[in-house]
């Protein structure tokens, strides 16, 4: 059995990045929910991202979009076998999550693009890892929070997202 699901979150369908991370994290109003996280990491954080989680960045996600119509991040929702031990689905989950960040990236950066995820523990019998996915790629300019978001301009990509 496999179970794999891809969505994004948009400001026009009035979802929020940070509202993403909080769901995946069973932070805020999601903190209720039954089923636990078992192991969180992010990877590709910007330097002026100081948490482990990435919620800094998520939540400079929705301040800086400014476009209306604009993707915030990609969600991708994936099941992993729960005949392997927690070290396993994490060692999983990571390989993974690597693949999808570089293939984001369409291979214009060795990094690829930041990501968050999460491995829940399904009741204990539907282990997944919600992972949710930046629309910005990495690259080697040092960035604000303010200019990563901003869009990109090849005359000044020093200055620009």
């Amino acid at each position: 059995m496999y179970h794999l699901h891809v969505s994004y979150a948009a400001r026009l369908s009035g979802r929020t990045a940070r509202a993403c991370i909080d769901y995946v994290l069973r932070l805020g109003a999601s903190a209720n929910k039954l089923d636990r996280v078992l192991y969180a990491g992010s990877l590709n954080m910007p330097g002026w991202v100081v948490d482990g989680a990435g919620i800094s960045y998520w939540q400079a996600a929705d301040g800086a979009q400014t476009r209306t119509n604009g993707r915030l991040l990609y969600r991708v929702e994936f099941a992993l076998p729960k005949q392997l031990s927690l070290e396993q689905q994490i060692q999983a989950a990571w390989a993974f999550v690597r693949f999808l960040s570089s293939l984001c990236a369409h291979g214009a950066s060795g990094l690829g693009v930041p990501a968050s995820f999460a491995l829940h523990a399904g009741h204990g019998r539907n282990p997944h890892v919600h992972c949710l996915l930046s629309t910005s790629l990495v690259d080697s300019h040092q960035r604000t929070a303010g200019q990563w978001f901003m869009r990109h301009d090849p005359k000044k990509p020093a200055t620009t997202g």
